[in-house]
């Protein structure tokens, strides 16, 4: 859910090659002009790096083993409102720290404003908090202590010792943050330990999207919120989609010579092999792309990623060589078109002159994708296996990708045979009911492919369902910019109108005490 980029990948080279290169100009062409017209994001406010001895197994006194778990912190505004009670911990998802310390401006913005302290502690099995190394940790034996128990059970030894270490008051006041997979642990932590946490801001949180629940989750609805995402520059786009998944399974059954066609217009580094599994693996490697473009479709550009990704992606494929006409061959091939999209994606900063599927695509449990391949894609896909099971899935009606209904048995080899795992997709939603849940924001962006899964109605006066149009994934938590649709501004203003409201009952409430005790 949270997207590492492939850009800028040193792939080896292939003779003929040269179609990604007119692929490349194409959409760079097109990535130059919107970084012309937007700067990139600021620089993200400096942090203090620390590391904290952390408990392997915290459900088990008799295991004394530790491990080295990283967090960072931000103090300035904390500082400057004279140390006050408070803090907004920034959860840690499956990728490493920095990336949601980045994101998150939000936070930043708003902490300004009321002088919180910020902490984001860093998941365990992601980033440099790998409690047996890059090999060990995905041992079977090391491997099972990846649980969202242990990862919640972590960030509150960390934060009770920095409210320790900082001097701040035992019933200091804590809002947890956080978007997609972090926005769910946020919800569950307030849940879990309500006399800690005070209350919680869950941003693009798909609780609800998994196989099981009843009423069930909506089916096909992510790559349908892509899909529209992709036809919004140009209704045809999702056309092109289509055609090119019909050339590749064409020409994917045509022998060496149709897979030869297939490297020269995808622009592959090397030719595929035969046979269901690789064409399976081409069709994931192009739909993790455009999952990446859609839940990133921001408004100004994210490091090397364009402003509206989505929009660029169907814009290269459009145009290249000639606007597309889909009653004759004009310009270029569907699949040279898909090449171009995925050049957005894949190949932002336009140093590739191919395309390494094995490198910018790590086949998984998640049909979403886990990212390239490392470390965090392979503990996102034991979670995947586990706890965190979507049931996400393609139709080629309602979205633009080869039809693919969910296979929950499929999944469950798979985990079986990769991890010797037995996905458990009702745990959490049982372990964190939401009848015990009070004080959690759920928000949510109908551009956003998850939202179909996240909490889209109050539950109560304090479990409150926010929406906006117009936003993609966890759009709210980024900070605030001229560029932001109106919905997202109001979006975000009422957020914060809420949570102020919170830490002011709670500043309340702590004085009352301290009044108290003073008689």
């Amino acid at each position: 859910r949270q997207t590492n980029k492939s850009t800028a990948k040193h792939s080896t080279t292939m003779n003929n090659s040269g179609a990604l290169l007119v692929l490349s100009i194409a959409a760079l062409c097109l990535l130059s002009m919107t970084h012309v017209s937007s700067a990139s994001d600021p620089s993200p406010p400096p942090n203090i790096v620390g590391f904290f001895k952390q408990t392997l197994d915290h459900f088990n006194s008799s295991d004394t083993r530790t491990f080295q778990q990283k967090y960072l912190i931000y103090s300035k505004h904390w500082e400057a409102a004279g140390k006050p009670d408070l803090i907004f911990a920034g959860m840690g998802g499956e990728a490493p720290v920095r990336g949601g310390y980045d994101h998150d401006r939000m936070m930043f913005d708003f902490a300004e404003t009321v002088g919180a302290l910020v902490i984001f502690p860093e998941h365990r099995f992601y980033g440099d908090s790998l409690p047996a190394g890059p090999v060990d940790s995905f041992e079977p034996s090391m491997i099972q202590y990846l649980t969202v128990q242990q990862a919640l059970a972590d960030y509150e030894a960390i934060l009770r010792a920095l409210v320790r270490d900082y001097g701040m008051a035992e019933d200091t006041t804590i809002i947890t943050l956080g978007g997609s997979y972090p926005g769910e642990l946020a919800a569950f932590f307030r849940i879990q330990s309500p006399d800690f946490i005070y209350g919680a801001l869950a941003s693009s949180a798909p609780i609800r999207y998994h196989p099981g629940l009843m009423p069930p989750s909506q089916t096909n609805a992510f790559y349908a919120v892509a899909t529209q995402a992709f036809a919004q520059q140009h209704p045809e786009c999702p056309d092109i989609s289509r055609r090119a998944f019909s050339d590749l399974l064409r020409l994917m059954q045509q022998g060496e010579s149709g897979r030869e066609q297939v490297a020269a217009q995808l622009s592959l580094c090397s030719v595929p092999d035969e046979g269901p599994q690789q064409l399976r693996l081409l069709e994931m490697w192009i739909q993790n792309a455009f999952a990446g473009l859609a839940m990133e479709n921001y408004p100004y550009p994210v490091g090397p990623s364009p402003a509206w990704p989505m929009r660029v992606a169907c814009e290269a494929a459009y145009q290249l060589g000639a606007p597309y006409d889909p009653t004759k061959e004009s310009g270029a091939t569907p699949l040279q078109r898909m090449a171009a999209a995925l050049s957005v994606e894949y190949n932002t900063t336009g140093t590739l002159s191919c395309f390494n599927v094995t490198n910018e695509f790590f086949p998984c449990a998640d049909l979403t994708g886990c990212g390239a391949p490392g470390p965090d894609a392979y503990s996102w896909d034991y979670q995947s296996c586990t706890q965190l099971v979507s049931n996400v899935d393609t139709n080629n009606i309602t979205d633009c990708f080869p039809p693919w209904p969910y296979n929950y048995t499929a999944i469950v080899e798979y985990c079986k045979q990769r991890w010797n795992a037995t996905p458990d997709p009702l745990f959490l939603w049982h372990r964190y009911p939401l009848s015990e849940a009070s004080r959690i924001i759920f928000s949510n962006g109908f551009a956003d492919p998850w939202f179909p899964g996240g909490i889209l109605n109050n539950q109560s006066s304090t479990v409150i369902a926010l929406q906006a149009t117009e936003a993609a994934h966890h759009f709210d938590l980024r900070g605030n910019d001229p560029r932001d649709p109106s919905p997202v501004r109001v979006l975000r203003s009422r957020e914060q109108e809420i949570l102020s409201r919170w830490i002011n009952e709670a500043n309340t409430a702590r004085q009352q005490k301290k009044n108290q005790l003073s008689k």
